[in-house]
């Protein structure tokens, strides 16, 4: 059986035998008439109550038509039988009109008892009052016909025409004593086997006055049922507003009052009947509806999971056939043999005793519907069923409601590229989840989430969280590009600095210093010995002060010629380096226009559909003549004086013949060379001493020149000045200009985290839909808050990848790997990096630990990043811990103030629970291996089963479950017990019904442990959800 399903139930309806009818007589004819008008009734029609004044025998004649094959679509014929009376619940209604009461008897009830055991025991129980008489006789058909009779006699010829035939005025105008109806179905027999139902419409015709208030009150709530006969659904809906307004039970069905057949155009007709009921088709289902009226009761056209199956045949479940492929011989095992089990569109519950197979059935269905959970199967896995290849010999076939099959052999498993068909949550899939939520990707889910929950507008056409999110960031990420760029030429400039700043650096540069000092001291030991200027003979003076003076000339000369030839090599690095900055500025700007010109491609086509002509909306130009001709300029400059310092060899070697005249006389080098030519020459003219005194003047000179150039100055490279002004500079000034840099890195660092929190608000406001979704469900949640934060979360894998770039066999804070870890871990936990200064502490902290010795025992020794940070990657690592990259929005799950990771796994499994239950908002079947786990009974009463029960208005629900209260409180609308005969070869077995089918109330008692308490807390509706 598929347990509780909707049927329309028609429980008032008259047939040819009744006193009252206007079918036709009561014939063969006529009666045939009727039986095909049940028989056409729509296939939704399957339980009536044949309803006779007083007596059974429309009834009896129904039966005998079904018995004979007739009515096969019927499932559930009642017999009703109708009384008026004048008191009802102790209440005297005097002149206050009469009351209708119908008695529901259960079909258990065989028509010999009923007339036995009760209408008997009604014989002579009336009263006639007309004209003061009294009469008493047996109730028959002919003794109201009698009475009838009578009652016509008294009444003038000229009003007779107002009244009916003598059985209608007979039944009229007999009254049935209440006490003596209720003392008959006090009778044992009766027990839990009839219903009360009074009609609604002589109801409401008792007046409402001071004096009646109560007695109509009572009246109505005494009963179990009203009836009524509307004219469509909207007045059924209008009479049970009346009803609550008027502060009376309302559980009120509407009824056919069938006196006519369908074809009649009157509304107490066959057929015209709008009461859907979610039951078993038996009276024990139909006495369902006492407790959960508001779920078990539909009025109108189709009861919304109908229409959800309707619209959605793809996604509800029809059944599951499981059995043994040609060929086995069940030497392992019977296990499943042409197993079909039909499932209930609605909530299913699976029970039964532990290892006894509920969580194989789920497996099964989940892998035919293609769960991605397939790792976290309890029974189709390696160590159990897959075990030894025993499921290749088993097949499943899962059927859709439109019909659709899917089969699948047991030892297939998941196709992880096809789409889900079911959601399926395994036991151990919670239990994992709760460990480690990370390696199942719960931030994606809840991403997911939120998409789900926006509406289509704001999804801008995307299919996915990550596309929109992608679309949505955009621009920030380039900002934040932009400002990486920044930061890594910080970076390069401080590895440089602290380089400089590592005592090695110091320490190499003063033995430098001390070996230029001994270089120049040395030097000092080889300076010329002075040559004094020669007492000259008066017979050569004058021709050797004519020479002297020559040389002097040309040493001058020479001297401003080496002068210009220095000048011109400076130049010629000057220039290169102007040629190179303004040639890398060009391409600049030859890139930057690219990039226009890929981003106005780009746009055309956005802003076409929107009939936007880019060029008019956006135009530039681009003027590189004044560039262009300064780097020309440059270039020529830079040649000019290229081929002013040639030599005569490279002239001869890559000049034409006819440019050597020419390039050579422009040669400053050939000039020198010529003048040094010329020196040579007039020295040798001089006499001996002179020619001493010129030799010593010119080695006092280069050994000047030389001493300059090791004394040098602060920015000649490798100087004894400049030793001492980089010496200077560590001392004084490098620790601050690192100071400086390094708060500038943070700064621009705090441009990113800027720019990261305005990702934030984005993820904040994406989840608005979300959150008044769950804030919809404050009251049930009361205490229990449940919500959706969103935080600037550190990457789980941020410690290892700052340890990579960690020489942990180097001594520091992050020495040896389980300490680095802990380490780490210190400093990072639980820090809210959304606030500017959380953010900076941690950098500096990280920073510092790298530099000072955190660890115990060593004081803050001081310590180097250079030397724990390999220089092939310290610009990697600078640039990973100041671009935060690590650092991005993430939605996170929370219970009031504590974060998901920080509840215990009891709390977390609930919460995940109550999270999928109440936010995901597919459709498709979902599947629940025992979700009670780890879980209280208080925590099942206040949310789960509201949630369940509200999860079952919009998807078909599998439970597996030992939890009453999931199961009967949260009113499922099959359970199905699963057993396996171990004495038998494991062979599977099932029962399958409803909550109300005494077999399976059985089953739940034996299984579910505080089952009964479960019932009597359902009936009694202390479970107010």
């Amino acid at each position: 059986m598929v347990g509780s399903e909707w049927n329309k139930w028609d429980l008032h309806i008259h047939t040819p035998a009744s006193i009252v009818q206007y079918y036709g007589k009561n014939d063969d004819e006529t009666w045939e008439k009727f039986i095909t008008d049940l028989e056409n009734l729509p296939i939704e029609f399957k339980s009536i109550g044949i309803n006779d004044y007083l007596f059974l025998d429309g009834y009896k004649k129904v039966l005998e038509y079904k018995k004979s094959g007739r009515l096969k679509k019927i499932e559930l014929i009642l017999p009703v039988v109708e009384f008026r009376i004048e008191k009802f619940a102790g209440v005297d209604f005097g002149n206050l009109k009469r009351i209708n009461l119908h008695i529901i008897f259960s079909n258990q009830l065989t028509i010999e008892q009923i007339q036995s055991q009760f209408l008997n025991g009604l014989e002579q129980s009336y009263t006639l009052e007309k004209g003061g008489s009294e009469w008493n006789r047996a109730i028959t058909k002919e003794s109201i016909a009698e009475l009838g009779k009578k009652i016509k006699e008294t009444v003038p010829l000229k009003e007779l025409y107002k009244y009916g035939s003598d059985i209608e005025e007979g039944f009229n105008n007999l009254n049935v004593k209440e006490d003596k109806i209720f003392e008959l179905l006090n009778r044992d027999i009766f027990k839990d086997k009839y219903l009360i139902a009074i009609g609604k419409t002589e109801w409401d015709k008792l007046k409402w006055s001071d004096n009646s208030i109560a007695t109509k009150k009572s009246i109505i709530n005494k009963a179990n049922i009203i009836f009524t006969a509307s004219e469509s659904p909207e007045k059924w809906a209008t009479a049970k507003r009346k009803l609550k307004e008027q502060e009376v039970k309302d559980l009120l069905l509407d009824c056919s009052d069938a006196h006519y057949f369908s074809s009649s155009n009157n509304k107490d007709r066959i057929g015209n009947s709008f009461t859907w009921i979610k039951a078993n088709t038996t009276f024990e289902g139909l006495s369902e509806i006492l407790f959960e009226p508001d779920e078990r009761i539909f009025v109108g056209e189709i009861p919304e999971l109908l229409e959800r199956v309707k619209a959605n045949k793809t996604k509800f479940i029809k059944n599951i056939f499981i059995t043994k492929i040609d060929g086995y011989t069940e030497e392992k095992g019977i296990w499943f043999k042409d197993l079909q089990i039909m499932l209930n569109y609605g909530m299913v519950s699976i029970i039964g005793n532990k290892g006894n197979g509920k969580s194989a059935l789920t497996d099964i269905i989940g892998l035919c519907g293609n769960s991605h959970h397939y790792e976290d199967f309890s029974f189709l896995n390696r160590e159990r069923f897959l075990k030894d290849g025993l499921a290749k010999n088993f097949k499943a076939t899962l059927e859709w409601a439109d019909g659709d099959t899917v089969t699948r052999y047991l030892s297939d498993s998941t196709d992880f590229n096809a789409p889900e068909r079911v959601r399926y949550l395994p036991q151990s899939f919670f239990e994992k989840l709760t460990n480690n939520l990370e390696s199942y990707e719960f931030e994606k889910t809840l991403e997911d989430i939120v998409f789900s929950y926006l509406p289509d507008e704001e999804k801008l056409g995307r299919n996915s969280f990550s596309e929109l999110i992608q679309y949505k960031k955009e621009s920030i990420k380039k900002d934040i590009e932009l400002i990486e760029k920044e930061i890594n030429n910080i970076n390069i400039q401080l590895i440089e600095l602290e380089n400089k700043a590592h005592p090695t650096f110091k320490e190499k540069l003063e033995k430098e210093l001390k070996i230029k000092k001994k270089e120049l001291e040395e030097h000092q030991k080889i300076k010329p010995q002075e040559v004094k200027n020669p007492d000259l003979d008066e017979s050569t003076k004058d021709h050797n002060e004519e020479i002297t003076k020559k040389l002097d000339e040309k040493n001058k000369n020479k001297d401003e010629l080496e002068k210009i030839i220095s000048d011109k090599k400076e130049k010629l690095i000057i220039l290169n380096q102007e040629i190179e900055e303004l040639t890398n500025i060009k391409e600049d700007f030859n890139r930057f226009e690219d990039e226009i010109k890929r981003f106005l491609s780009k746009k055309k086509e956005n802003l076409k559909k929107y009939s936007i002509d880019i060029e008019q909306l956006f135009q530039y130009q681009f003027n590189l003549i004044q560039l262009e001709n300064k780097i020309d300029k440059k270039k020529k400059e830079h040649s000019k004086i290229t081929k002013q310092l040639l030599t005569k060899q490279k002239i001869l070697s890559n000049y034409p013949t006819k440019e050597h005249k020419i390039l050579e006389k422009d040669s400053y080098i050939i000039q020198l060379e010529k003048l040094d030519k010329e020196i040579r020459t007039l020295k040798n003219e001089l006499s001996s001493p002179y020619k001493k005194y010129q030799d010593f003047k010119e080695k006092l000179k280069t050994w000047e020149k030389e001493k300059s150039t090791i004394e040098g100055n602060e920015t000649e490279l490798k100087t004894i000045k400049w030793y001492n002004a980089q010496i200077k500079y560590i001392e004084e000034r490098l620790n601050n200009e690192i100071s400086n840099l390094r708060k500038k890195r943070l700064d621009k660092t705090v441009e990113i985290l800027s720019k990261k929190l305005e990702l934030v608000n984005i993820y904040n406001k994406l989840k608005g839909s979300v959150d008044s979704e769950i804030k919809s469900y404050k009251g049930i949640l009361k205490d229990y808050e449940i919500n959706i934060d969103v935080d600037l979360k550190l990457k789980s894998n941020f410690s290892d990848k700052f340890l990579y770039f960690i020489n942990q066999n180097k001594m520091g804070s992050f020495y040896q790997k389980d300490q680095g870890k802990q380490r780490i871990k210190l400093i990072v936990e639980n820090k809210n990096f959304q606030k500017n200064d959380t953010l900076e502490e941690v950098l500096k902290e990280l920073i510092e630990n790298l530099e000072y010795d955190k660890r115990q025992g060593y004081h803050n020794e001081r310590r180097y990043i250079n030397e724990q940070v390999n220089s092939e990657i310290n610009l990697d690592f600078y640039n990973f811990i100041f671009s935060i990259d690590y650092l991005e929005p993430s939605y996170e799950l929370k219970l009031g103030d504590k974060y998901i990771t920080e509840l215990s796994p009891g709390e977390k499994g609930a919460m995940l629970i109550v999270f999928y239950l109440m936010l995901d908002k597919d459709n498709i079947p979902l599947i629940i291996d025992q979700p009670e786990e780890n879980l209280d009974n208080e925590s099942i009463y206040k949310i789960l089963v509201h949630f369940i029960k509200q999860t079952k208005k919009r998807r078909q629900v599998i439970l597996v479950t030992h939890n009453p209260n999931l199961a009967i409180v949260g009113d499922s609308e099959q359970l199905i017990y699963v057993s396996i005969d171990k004495k038998n070869k494991n062979k599977v077995d099932f029962e399958s019904g409803a909550i109300e089918n005494p077999n399976i109330n059985e089953f739940a008692s034996k299984i579910l442990e505080g089952t009964i308490k479960a019932f009597d807390i359902r009936r009694l509706k202390y479970f107010n959800v």
